[in-house]
């Protein structure tokens, strides 16, 4: 857990550095980069706090959250259409664009990779996140209820097992992997390129940490002697 707060904490120092510098151009699409960029800084933060006070549970919905808007910040990207269209947005049923999956695949499309990868992702990624949100049955079962016989025991505040811990890790890594992304596309677009280069230096360098901690949770756990 002590290796992924690290990592989530020094990609919040470094994202506050981000959005706190002086854009290219004030445009409606760099306006709304940095108001979803800000927003996603708060997500991960409060999935950090509750990851490490043991609710995988609502950790993994933040994670979910974020993942949502980190898509659809990167659907506007630079388009200022597309940027107007997410401003003056007001129906509370659904975000802009309304459909995440289509956002997803038009982020690759344009970005020169095949929509079966943004596909991937929602099945592999988004959609373990979204059922720990969601209230899942499945998931719920895994960390919030237990059966045993004909009873069923739900646990009530924080809880502590190896399991958890990891699911818990994963939460703010995978929060931390999509912050970056944004971020990313925040400096290359919209950030003076005076600032640029060490913007990207840094985030290079917590991609890796982040890409060497996931490889590591993907492995199972030591089975006991």
């Amino acid at each position: 857990m002590a290796r992924a707060t690290r990592i989530t904490n020094d990609a919040l120092r470094l994202g506050v550095r981000i959005v706190q510098s002086e854009t290219r151009v004030a445009g409606p699409a760099a306006r709304a980069m940095f108001f979803m960029a800000s927003r996603m800084l708060n997500d991960v933060r409060a999935c950090e706090l509750l990851a490490q006070t043991g609710y995988p549970l609502q950790a993994l919905a933040g994670a979910a959250t974020t993942f949502e808007l980190a898509y659809r910040a990167l659907y506007v990207d630079k388009d200022d259409s597309r940027a107007k269209a997410w401003a003056v947005h007001n129906d509370l049923r659904y975000s802009y664009p309304p459909n995440l999956k289509a956002a997803m695949r038009t982020v690759y499309r344009e970005r020169g990779e095949p929509e079966k990868t943004a596909d991937e992702m929602y099945a592999k990624r988004y959609a373990p996140l979204a059922a720990a949100k969601h209230g899942n049955p499945r998931a719920m079962q895994q960390f919030g209820l237990q059966r045993g016989g004909d009873t069923l025991h739900i646990f009530l505040g924080p809880v502590d097992e190896p399991a958890t811990t990891k699911a818990c890790q994963i939460a703010m890594i995978e929060g931390v992997r999509l912050l970056g992304m944004v971020l990313g596309d925040l400096v290359d677009n919209h950030v003076r390129e005076t600032n640029r280069a060490q913007f990207q230096k840094a985030l290079n360098r917590v991609a890796g940490r982040v890409h060497r901690l996931l490889e590591a949770l993907a492995k199972p756990f030591a089975k006991s002697p």
